[in-house]
């Protein structure tokens, strides 16, 4: 899915994004979870006692579970199968029989997180409520009924089984961003290493040139090509022609043959890019309320001309 793939991107790539949902995965990691009993009798102090076993006797963490379910603020839904096991005893070898405890009771195993990049499809019942997903899975399609599942969302509005993603709002922003990001880091590097400018015959780029000149030039255009690691550039031109006076006092204008060089700017941008990406940072920020992050931040200077 090409939203899933794009909220992703944004939540791992951008500093301020990643930066709001550490702050959350971290306090969220911090809570401390208790199981209370509904009332004071010895059969709900058992029951809670059991459900404390089977939370701490699970293949993976309470916390971790807790950052999983967290997904759902990144892509507005998190879907979980759950999965049980047979508790009888730590030296089973299959994983649906080892456990902690050897009672025979049936306990959680794990609440395995489906990832959203692998929803296929979801299925309806008559009235529209959800009946279960279609995983994509390396072996074909795999239903998930809602049966066997746990299903986060962020809103229930109109009844989407994906709710609305927090980044919605920062999308646009984001690809702005990222975009002028790029160009200013390809231009600075192109300020400081300069671009190739290379010289060759002006008969090797006539219609009329011979298939050994054509070769000539398409080599040297790879090679000035093979300079740049980042946006591949260069400029290639017809080489000068100089003056030469004969015996006779006649001057004859020659080519300079092949030259190479490097082009700089010499002068500032027209643009304060660093500026421009502040305020679409700051828009990221503020679609996520999280302003907070930015204060202290150095404010971008005016630059001189």
């Amino acid at each position: 899915m090409y939203a899933a793939q794009l909220y992703q991107r944004i939540r791992d790539e951008d500093p301020v994004v990643g930066g709001v949902f550490l702050a959350l995965e971290s306090m969220f990691r911090q809570v401390e979870w208790h199981a209370v009993p509904a009332d004071d009798s010895t059969e709900a102090q058992l029951w809670a006692e059991f459900l404390e076993e089977c939370r701490a006797d699970m293949s993976h963490t309470w916390p971790s579970l807790m950052a999983e379910i967290l997904s759902m603020l990144v892509h507005g839904w998190a879907y979980f199968e759950v999965v049980y096991k047979l508790r009888r005893g730590p030296e089973q070898p299959d994983a649906k029989y080892r456990s902690r405890f050897n009672d025979n009771r049936i306990g959680w195993r794990k609440f395995a997180l489906r990832p959203q990049r692998t929803l296929s499809a979801w299925v309806y019942d008559g009235d529209g409520g959800i009946q279960g997903m279609y995983q994509s899975a390396p072996g074909g399609r795999v239903f998930i009924p809602i049966q066997r599942a746990l299903h986060f969302r962020t809103t229930e509005a109109g009844g989407h089984p994906e709710g609305r993603s927090m980044l919605v709002n920062a999308r646009r922003a984001y690809r702005f961003q990222t975009r002028l990001e790029e160009f200013e880091a390809v231009g600075i590097e192109r300020d400081l290493a300069g671009i190739p400018h290379v010289t060759v015959p002006v008969e090797h780029l006539s219609p009329e040139a011979s298939a050994a000149e054509q070769s000539t030039v398409q080599l040297v255009q790879e090679m000035a090509a093979g300079l740049r690691a980042d946006e591949r550039a260069y400029v290639l031109t017809p080489a000068e022609e100089y003056g030469v006076t004969d015996n006779d006092g006649k001057v004859h204008r020659l080519p300079t043959g092949y030259s190479f060089k490097l082009l700089t700017s010499g002068g500032t941008r027209a643009h304060d890019t660093d500026k421009i990406i502040k305020r679409y940072s700051q828009r990221i920020a503020t679609s996520l309320l999280s302003t907070f992050l930015l204060l202290g931040a150095p404010k971008a200077r005016a630059r001189r001309p």
